[in-house]
């Protein structure tokens, strides 16, 4: 236990030294895929079975499987990008769970943790629940998507870094917050939809962009404003507007004076990450 403790420590160093030589604070969310395009690596979506591919290079590759959900694929993208980092050699990492944690091998350990202290930095995480008025140890299932959807990771990643990483959250109550998936909120939020998955962006909520495929749901509040036409509005309800990935390209969406990118991919996209929004992408 006390190595890996030590492993983590070093992963979370790494994290935000790649931060900082990015010129990004370790506060916000990021955008992975464009943070590794500008280190130099290359990120493609590939329609395969798998978790993801490393390839060290030169020139240095990582391949994520287009059947995972969205937030894990950025898990997936981070979590290469600390083999990377650490100069591991080329590997593929095989399908896993969400709450993946349990692996023994060092490289494994500081390249997961690497990719959790990457996309959730501690103060930022902490920070997030903090603003709301939340507690980590008694945040319900809506809140917790709400805030792995500012930072663009899976439910079930958000849960384990805080239980097995941070030791914010119980082991008890991450299992009480797994019976109750995304699937599930979503479905007791919106009734019957149709949508595949749901990002939630509340007044607090400061994403670095907002990454969607077609047909997933989006809820914001009333008085953001959107422009362009890469989502259209569903229904308004009695917190919330409801609107739906309707095409690919982007958009922008502006809420409490800040600004930031809808991205709308099609669903399943396989290709370049970097063109996944684009309407004619030169591949």
């Amino acid at each position: 236990m006390a190595n890996r403790r030590a492993l983590l420590l070093e992963a979370a160093t790494a994290a935000a030294e790649m931060r900082d030589q990015a010129g990004l604070d370790q506060i916000s969310p990021i955008d992975v895929y464009q943070l590794a395009q500008e280190r130099g690596v290359s990120v493609r979506f590939l329609d395969v079975s798998m978790e993801g591919f490393y390839q060290k290079g030169p020139p240095a590759r990582i391949l994520i499987s287009a059947q995972r959900p969205l937030g894990r694929r950025a898990y997936t993208c981070a979590h290469e990008l600390g083999h990377h980092w650490f100069g591991h050699g080329s590997r593929i990492d095989e399908l896993q769970a969400d709450d993946r944690g349990s692996s023994e091998s060092p490289e494994e350990i500081l390249a997961e943790g690497f990719g959790g202290f990457l996309l959730m930095p501690t103060i930022g995480l902490r920070g997030a629940f903090a603003r709301r008025g939340w507690s980590v140890e008694t945040a319900d299932p809506q809140q917790m998507l709400t805030v792995a959807s500012e930072f663009g990771v899976g439910y079930g990643a958000l849960t384990a870094h805080l239980a097995y990483t941070l030791r914010d959250l119980s082991d008890a109550r991450r299992k009480e917050l797994k019976r109750w998936p995304p699937q599930r909120t979503r479905d007791h939020l919106l009734g019957d939809n149709g949508l595949n998955g749901l990002t939630i962006v509340d007044a607090q909520s400061r994403p670095a962009a907002i990454d969607l495929e077609v047909d997933r749901g989006l809820i914001v509040p009333h008085d953001a404003e959107i422009a362009g036409d890469v989502v259209q509005h569903l229904s308004s309800f009695p917190d919330f507007d409801l609107y739906r990935a309707s095409g690919r390209g982007e958009g922008q969406l502006t809420l409490a004076g800040r600004s930031v990118r809808i991205g709308v991919a099609p669903e399943d996209f396989i290709g370049r990450a970097i063109h996944r929004h684009l309407e004619d992408p030169d591949d």
